[in-house]
């Protein structure tokens, strides 16, 4: 088997567990504040991978200077791209009525979703004229099965006052086709509920990897071009800092974990049993913003 590069790689194939793992204590982790959940992220294939540490600012970080080829081909592109989505709408948004989840479709489909992005942008500008708000969003670009786009847009009023939007008005403002407009509900791990929402899957599904967020996926490697972004926002992916699995235990100590899952990367034919890769997902919320 080749990757785009032509070069021979091994075959694989995902198999999901949502039993505990032990990572060890000495073993390097990628960690996420996104303030309301806090992520670690744990891969077995960088452990093998040499690691350059530098400091970069107080307190200290690290910085991650390699790739796993394999986890890179075979399993980390769509399910990683989420997992951003997912952790962008966590720092984001909370859930209260400062934020809007806005869908705008057309009554006659783009033939690709350069033109809905372009629609989009001449949006905003509309937008922003006609509600006077000060906002932040994340867009989605989405294909549906009849290979039309459509966009969903998570916003939310900056200045933390309630965001109204009369539905008729943005009609008018979009020109392109319906919209609807509807209230984010509040949910302990945001990204999750709304992504779920997104691909109509569970909040575990999204988590754990067993989705029809991979049908979407598997639309969207189809219909786009490559390199496409499937999804846009007025601030950019938080940053992971790289520590030991200690470090980031100290980190989350009083939290709450929600979710402890594991995806196991094995070969294929001949090599089934070999784990070519594991990837460990643990989310952690303060105690007291359990509901």
């Amino acid at each position: 088997m080749t990757n785009s590069k032509g070069k021979e790689v091994l075959g694989a194939r995902i198999e999901h567990t949502n039993k505990p793992i032990e990572i060890d204590l000495d073993s390097y982790v990628s960690y996420y504040d996104t303030g309301l959940v806090s992520e670690i992220v744990y891969s077995s294939c960088n452990q093998s991978k040499r690691m350059k540490l530098e400091t970069t600012s107080e307190p200290k970080k690290y910085v991650r200077e390699f790739k796993c080829e394999v986890t890179e081909q075979y399993y980390g592109d769509w399910r990683r791209k989420y997992r951003n989505l997912i952790r962008l709408i966590n720092y984001l948004f909370r859930g209260d009525s400062s934020e809007l989840l806005i869908t705008l479709t057309y009554k006659n489909a783009p033939l690709n979703e350069k033109v809905a992005r372009r629609d989009f942008m001449n949006f905003k500008k509309r937008f922003k004229r006609a509600f006077k708000y000060d906002y932040d969003y994340v867009s989605v670009f989405e294909p549906s099965g009849d290979e039309s786009w459509h966009i969903h847009i998570l916003t939310k009023n900056k200045a933390g006052e309630e965001m109204i939007i009369d539905k008729q008005k943005l009609y008018e403002v979009w020109g392109l086709g319906w919209v609807d407009v509807e209230p984010i509900r509040y949910s302990v791990n945001f990204g999750c509920y709304f992504v779920a929402k997104l691909t109509k899957s569970t909040a575990d599904d999204i988590n754990g990897g067993n989705w029809k967020a991979v049908l979407k996926a598997e639309r969207l490697d189809r219909y786009a071009e490559k390199y496409f972004r499937f999804f846009s926002s007025s601030k950019k992916v938080p940053v992971a800092e790289i520590m030991t699995m200690r470090e980031a235990l100290e980190r989350v100590q009083g939290r709450k974990r929600i979710y402890n899952g594991s995806i196991l990367i094995k070969g294929v034919g001949d090599d089934s049993n070999f784990i070519i890769n594991r990837v460990t997902n643990q989310c952690y919320v303060e105690s007291d913003v359990v509901r």
